[in-house]
């Protein structure tokens, strides 16, 4: 689907849905990551593909500076964007297209993915999350997985993990897109 076409690059903004008091009451996806994955899945599988395809030295960093632009600009049309902010959108329209979800709801999935980013900042690796994300969609070359299950355990045995601990880290997301 050739979203830029159907839609004339409008800005992502206008294809959210309006607000409702029940989701301004939703804090966090925390614990609802479920309901959301979808829309999660199109972020995530955009960074994974724009890493392993297009910029193997993207940084975490760089991703949080993507998605807090898109949070930010999101009300701008898609000729404001390039690179992997333009990936991202172009992947969030179809999605949103196809399941709404409200304004409030869109910048609680940037946010879930900004807190999971952050979340992989005890491995002091500037790019264990883009790894990570690869990883778990399934994106990386056999090779890449090997090395990147090597890696981990590696870490997992000098930080004491519990194999409980290190299978979790290892696991890959259960449906592809």
């Amino acid at each position: 689907m050739d979203t830029e076409k159907e839609d004339d690059g409008q800005p992502l903004s206008n294809i959210l849905v309006s607000d409702t008091s029940d989701v301004e009451e939703l804090e966090s996806l925390f614990n609802v990551e479920e309901e959301y994955d979808v829309y999660l899945d199109a972020v995530e599988f955009s960074i994974a593909h724009y890493y392993c395809e297009k910029n193997p030295e993207l940084k975490d960093d760089d991703v949080i500076t993507v998605l807090l632009n898109i949070k930010n600009n999101y009300d701008k049309g898609i000729e404001s964007f390039s690179g992997l902010e333009r990936d991202i959108i172009e992947n969030l329209k179809d999605t949103i297209n196809e399941k709404p979800i409200t304004h409030h709801e869109f910048k609680l999935v940037i946010d879930y993915i900004l807190w999971s980013i952050r979340n992989r900042s005890w491995m002091e690796d500037d790019q264990a999350y883009v790894k990570w994300v690869s990883y778990y969609c399934d994106v990386f070359t056999d090779k890449e997985e090997e090395e990147y299950k090597e890696y981990i355990m590696k870490v997992a045995d000098e930080l004491g993990l519990s194999k409980e601990d290190t299978d979790t880290i290892l696991t890959k997301q259960k449906s592809l897109q």
